[in-house]
């Protein structure tokens, strides 16, 4: 299902599977599958590894300021992974300390 807007609603449809699916629509379902898990993967890296699964702080505030840096860190990330030799960042944020290491190697 497409929108004017380019919205598209994929996913299985609800009811019985059809006999014959379309190898361009195969494709294409597959695709979105696999961008999907990209961004899911994102997700768990930054509710995981830099500790917003378990949110215990109290106002506003310090909530925004803490998924904030949590973003910061995750798009430094893939900055990291763009470069050739090995880095490694780390942080420290109200006593708690974040390191992440990038060894990407390039690919001739």
């Amino acid at each position: 299902m497409r929108s004017n807007l380019g919205i598209r609603l994929s996913g299985p449809p609800l009811g019985r599977r059809p006999k014959h699916v379309d190898a361009a629509q195969r494709r294409e379902d597959q695709s979105a599958k696999n961008r999907r898990g990209e961004i899911g993967r994102e997700f768990a890296f930054i509710k995981g590894t830099l500790g917003l699964d378990l949110e215990l702080n109290r106002t506003a505030e310090t909530i925004t300021v803490r998924v904030d840096v949590a973003v910061v860190i995750a798009n430094l990330k893939q900055l990291l992974l763009t470069f050739t030799r090995p880095v490694s960042l780390m942080t420290v944020l109200d006593g708690e300390k974040f390191r992440i290491d990038s060894k990407s190697t390039l690919i001739q």
